[in-house]
C-alpha cells in the first residue's frame, strides 16, 4: 500500500474515531453543564481531569512505545504484546487504587470526590482497550479503533438519552460513562487475540525492568506533558472553587475539540515517519515537512474564529450567562492553538528520530515551570491568570522543541519559509478585512474565514510538489507494504 493511500485510510479512519469521542464527550459536557449547571460542571470536570492524569499513568507511554516498536518489526508483535501488556495492566490497577486513595482523602467537595471515585473505576477498562488499539495503530491500521470507538459511543449516547430525559442524579451520568468503556474492551480485546493469531498470553514478567527502563522516556514525557496543561484545573478546584473550574473548562472543552486535528495526523503519521525515518531519510524528511505546514495552517482559520467570535461561541455552545466569564479565556487559548499546531511537528520527530528522553526533559520543566506560575498567577489573577500561564508555558515549550527538533536534522526554517510567512501575512489581511467590514455575524464570518483560508493555503501554502504530496504522492516516493505484513 502506497504511502498516501495509508496516510488518507489512517487520516479518515482516525478521524472518525476522534469524531465520535469528540462528540460523546462534547454532548455529555455539554449536557453536565446546561442541566446540572456551572457548579455541578466544575466538579464533573476536575474529577475527569484527575481521570486524565491517572489514565496517562495507566498508559505510561507504553502505548506509543509498542506502536512505534511493532511498526519497526511487525513481526515481533506478539513477543511484544507478551512483554508490554501485564506491566500495563500493573500501572492501570495502580492507577485506579492511586485515584481512589486521592478521592477518599482529599479536602474537594463531597460531589467533586464521588464524581472521582466512579470515574476512576473505569481506568483499567479504558487502559487495556488504548493498548490493544495501539497494537493496530502498529500496523498501520486505525479502522479497528473506529469500529469499537463507534460501539463503545453509541451506546454511551443512548444511555445518555435515557438518563437525560429521566432527569436522574448527575452520578448516573458518570456510571454510563464507565460502562461505556467496558463495552469497548469487550470488544477489542478479542479482536487483537485474533488479528496476531493468540489464544493465550505468555505474560513475561522477568522482562519488566528492562520494559521500565525502554518505557521511562514515553511515559515520563506523556505525563508531564499532559500534566502542565491539566494542573490549573487541580490548582483552580484547589484556591478558587468549583465555580471558577466550571468557567475555566467551559472554555477549555472547546479547545480540546480542536485538538482533534493534530491528534488524527499524529495518529496517522507517527507509524509511518517512525518507519521512513529507518528506511529512507529523505523521504522521511518530505513527509514531516508536508505535516508540519499542514498542522500550522489547519489552526489559523480556527484561531481566527475563537479569538473573533468567542462570546457566540460561548453563548452558542452552553446558553447561559453563568458561562461569560469563559469568553476572555477563549481568547487567549486562540493564540494557544496556533502555537501547539506550529510546533506539534517538531515534538513528533523527537520520538519518531528515538529523541524521547529529550521530549521528557522538556516536559518535566515545563510542568515544574507551570506550577509554580500558577501557584502565584491563580490566587491573585483566578481563571485569567491560570489561562495567561498556560499560554506562557506553550510558548516557552514550542520554543523547546523546535530548538531541540533542530538538532535532531528538522531544521528551524522548515516552518520559517517565504511560504509560511508570506501565507500568514494573507491570513492576517483577510482578518483586517473582516474587521473593516465589521462582519459580526458568526454565521457570515466563519463560512468567509474557512473559504479563504483554504483558498490561501492552497494557492500560497504549498508548492505545487507540495500538492503533489498531499493529493497524489510522486511514484518516486510511493511506498509499498502490505498491513497485515
Amino acid at each position: 500500500m502506497g504511502i498516501v493511500s495509508t496516510i488518507r485510510r489512517n487520516s479518515l479512519f482516525s478521524f472518525f474515531s476522534s469524531a465520535i469521542r469528540l462528540l460523546s464527550n462534547l454532548l455529555l459536557f455539554v449536557g453536565i453543564a446546561r442541566f446540572y449547571g456551572v457548579e455541578t460542571f466544575g466538579q464533573f470536570t476536575t474529577a475527569h481531569t484527575f481521570l486524565t492524569v491517572f489514565f496517562l499513568l495507566a498508559d505510561f507511554g507504553f502505548d506509543l512505545l509498542i506502536t512505534t516498536e511493532i511498526a519497526r518489526a511487525r513481526g515481533r508483535s506478539r513477543e511484544y504484546v507478551e512483554r508490554f501488556m501485564p506491566l500495563k495492566a500493573a500501572f492501570a490497577v495502580t492507577a485506579f487504587l492511586l485515584m481512589t486513595t486521592i478521592a477518599l482523602l482529599s479536602d474537594f467537595s463531597a460531589e467533586t470526590r464521588i464524581f472521582m471515585i466512579v470515574l476512576s473505576s473505569g481506568i483499567v477498562a479504558n487502559a487495556v482497550s488504548s493498548f490493544c488499539y495501539a497494537v493496530f495503530k502498529g500496523h498501520e491500521d486505525l479502522s479497528q479503533e473506529f469500529r469499537v470507538s463507534l460501539i463503545q459511543n453509541s451506546v454511551l449516547l443512548a444511555a445518555l438519552a435515557v438518563l437525560g430525559f429521566l432527569r436522574v442524579p448527575p452520578v448516573f451520568i458518570a456510571l454510563a460513562f464507565v460502562g461505556s468503556r467496558f463495552v469497548g474492551l469487550a470488544v477489542i480485546m478479542p479482536r487483537m487475540f485474533r488479528a496476531l493469531g493468540m489464544e493465550t498470553l505468555s505474560f513475561r514478567f522477568s522482562e519488566w525492568p528492562r520494559i521500565l527502563r525502554e518505557g521511562l522516556p514515553f511515559g515520563v514525557q506523556l505525563i508531564f506533558g499532559t500534566l502542565y496543561f491539566q494542573l490549573e484545573t487541580i490548582l483552580l478546584a484547589y484556591f478558587k472553587g468549583d465555580k471558577a473550574v466550571g468557567i475555566y473548562q467551559s472554555a477549555v472543552r472547546l479547545m480540546y475539540g480542536i485538538f482533534i486535528i493534530p491528534e488524527v495526523l499524529g495518529n496517522a503519521f507517527i507509524p509511518l515517519l517512525s518507519r521512513l525515518h529507518e528506511e529512507d531519510r529523505e523521504r522521511w524528511s518530505r513527509v514531516a515537512m508536508v505535516l508540519q505546514k499542514t498542522l500550522m495552517y489547519s489552526s489559523l482559520p480556527v484561531g481566527i474564529i475563537f479569538y473573533v467570535y468567542a462570546a457566540d461561541l460561548i453563548d452558542l455552545v452552553y446558553g447561559s450567562a453563568e458561562f461569560a466569564g469563559a469568553v476572555p479565556l477563549l481568547k487567549i487559548f486562540a493564540f494557544i492553538i496556533v502555537i501547539r499546531f506550529a510546533v506539534e511537528t517538531s515534538a513528533m520527530v523527537l520520538t519518531v528520530s528515538r529523541a524521547q528522553v529529550w521530549r521528557m526533559r522538556i516536559v518535566i520543566f515545563l510542568t515544574l515551570f507551570n506550577v509554580v506560575c500558577n501557584v502565584l498567577a491563580i490566587p491573585a489573577y483566578g481563571v485569567q491568570g491560570a489561562a495567561v500561564v498556560s499560554l506562557v508555558t506553550n510558548i516557552v515549550a514550542g520554543l523547546l522543541y523546535v530548538v531541540t527538533a533542530h538538532a535532531r536534522e528538522f531544521r528551524v526554517w522548515y516552518m520559517l519559509g517565504k511560504r509560511q510567512l508570506l501565507t500568514c501575512a494573507s491570513v492576517a489581511a483577510l482578518v483586517f478585512l473582516l474587521t473593516l467590514l465589521d462582519v459580526r455575524s458568526l454565521l457570515v464570518g466563519v463560512p468567509v474565514i474557512l473559504a479563504g483560508c483554504l483558498a490561501v493555503f492552497y494557492f500560497i501554502g504549498y508548492s505545487p510538489e507540495e500538492r503533489a504530496v498531499v493529493f497524489s504522492l510522486p511514484g518516486d516516493l510511493s511506498v509499498t507494504r502490505s498491513v497485515g505484513s
